[in-house]
């Protein structure tokens, strides 16, 4: 089968999209599927990420397409709907001629679709991401709310499939119109991550050298979103408990100013290298978050293979990678305020101090659990997903199709306009600034202008400026900061 897969976010970028992707790209190719990756990256580096330290030649076709930043999020990188784009899409598309097109849901989503329409092939998408809740974590306007739940509900009704990755954010899109009909399994390298990478180094370095230290750590994006602060009070909250923050983002700063044995707290920004993360899991006495933004929460499934035990918010997502009592503990959030939070998630924790046993009882639990789902065996679920979108398409019939191929059309036309008109502002503002700054140049260096600074300067005499001041600091114990992955980024 020949498969054309965009994901808007592969390595090196590294996030749980990321991650989940590059799964099910190696699983396919593993099968003998031959794939085009649609990707954002200049660079990618799958190859370098699926085999470190091989230098074989690049196994997959790449297609570059352009991306921006939007203003709402501005560390996120995002594709942009432009016509660039949709030739570029439809053209690598007419050459290889995919059996089926799987994109993750974004503002190219259509562009896809109405390609794949003309070239009559079936085009699924999956949602990994809860964008409307994300939006309102940044303050975005209501009218970017309905605007993007309007495209998902375009997008899953227009495509041949519509999927996500767990029941309790299938549920969620079904109650906002999103015609959402599969969960995508996700898989984790079991043999990567186990207990057996527990490491004493790695511990007495998260945790300062504290012997008697309760270690939770969290790993992932540094963002509003993800409910930091609330994680840090549950920590502080609990005698004993350290938290190791591991992961990047636009928190980074304020969460690294807080680093140090007298806050119980490890952060020193930066994504690690894939084959670091086993350890910082398996040495620690349990993973925590406090996020309630998550669709499934990839970082669960990696702890409960290192056979660590779970402390996460009752919260969509986690209520399917987290049986209570099971294989980890869920505390209570919703509508409790960030204050309520903190004391339910102190008291889960505290448990878990206080129990060793029951926190082998659970880790043992989330390990053979996530046993059941390998790689490959979810590598085959994706691949019946394909097979079964493409023969509802081609139960539609000509008519059904050719409606929604205008349809998809109007669609992609609405976003191209929608998004040439909020670019245009944007591109002209950028191009006013740097000609402003361009004449401010000029006249600075004008030998008017020397001349009146000089004299300035003689009448004036030296400005004195205050500072001081140390803005560094040492820590206690433990070695040097944990080994980062070169080249890495945020998605």
């Amino acid at each position: 089968m020949r498969v054309a897969i965009y994901s808007h976010s592969i390595p090196p970028a590294v996030d749980g999209v990321s991650r989940r992707f590059t799964s099910i790209i190696s699983e396919l190719h593993k099968a003998g599927h031959e794939v085009l990756v649609f990707t954002l990256e200049k660079e990618p580096q799958l190859e370098a990420t699926l085999f470190p330290g091989s230098k074989r030649r690049p196994m997959f076709k790449y297609v570059h397409l352009e991306s921006t930043f939007h203003d709402l999020y501005p560390s996120k990188r995002i594709a942009a709907p432009t016509l660039g784009n949709l030739w570029h899409i439809g053209h690598a598309l007419a050459q290889v001629r995919p059996d089926v097109i799987h994109c993750t849901a974004d503002a190219i989503t259509l562009q896809f679709g109405l390609a794949g329409k003309a070239l009559g092939i079936p085009v699924v998408t999956s949602i990994h991401t809860d964008v409307q809740l994300g939006l309102a974590a940044v303050g975005a306007p209501s009218l970017a709310l309905y605007l993007t739940n309007l495209k998902e509900r375009m997008e899953s009704c227009l495509l041949d499939s519509c999927a996500t990755t767990s029941e309790s954010f299938k549920t969620k899109l079904l109650k906002q119109g999103v015609a959402c009909d599969y969960v995508v399994k996700t898989a984790v390298q079991v043999d990567k991550f186990n207990p057996g990478r527990r490491c004493a180094k790695t511990r007495a370095q998260l945790t300062f050298n504290d012997p008697d230290a309760f270690l939770i750590v969290y790993v992932g994006r540094l963002a509003p979103e993800k409910g930091l602060d609330t994680l840090v009070t549950m920590a502080r909250s609990v005698d004993r408990c350290y938290l190791a923050v591991i992961g990047d983002g636009p928190l980074g700063p304020h969460l690294a100013a807080q680093h140090g044995a007298a806050n119980r707290l490890y952060c020193r920004p930066g994504f690690l290298d894939h084959d670091a993360l086993p350890a910082v899991y398996a040495s620690a006495d349990a993973h925590a978050t406090a996020s309630v933004f998550e669709t499934l929460g990839n970082t669960v499934l990696e702890a409960h293979a290192c056979g660590v035990p779970v402390v996460a918010p009752r919260a969509q997502g986690f209520v399917d990678t987290v049986s209570h009592g099971v294989d980890g503990l869920l505390f209570d959030a919703a509508g409790l305020g960030a204050v309520g939070a903190a004391a339910s998630g102190a008291r889960a924790l505290a448990a878990l101090r206080d129990d060793p046993a029951l926190r082998a009882r659970l880790g043992a639990a989330g390990r053979a659990k996530v046993l059941l789902h390998a790689p490959d065996q979810v590598a085959r679920d994706i691949v019946q997903w394909y097979g079964a979108a493409a023969a509802r398409g081609a139960r539609a019939g000509p008519l059904t199709a050719a409606v929604r191929a205008s349809q998809l059309f109007a669609a992609v036309l609405m976003v191209l306009i929608g998004w040439h008109v909020y670019a245009l502002p944007a591109a002209l503002a950028r191009a006013v600034g740097e000609l402003l700054k361009g004449l401010r140049s000029v006249i600075a260096s004008s030998p008017l202008a020397r001349s009146i600074r000089a004299s300035y300067g003689t009448l004036a005499g030296p400005v004195p400026i205050g500072g001081g001041g140390d803005c560094g600091g040492g820590e206690r114990g433990g070695a040097g900061p944990l080994v980062r992955g070169k080249g890495q980024r945020q998605g």
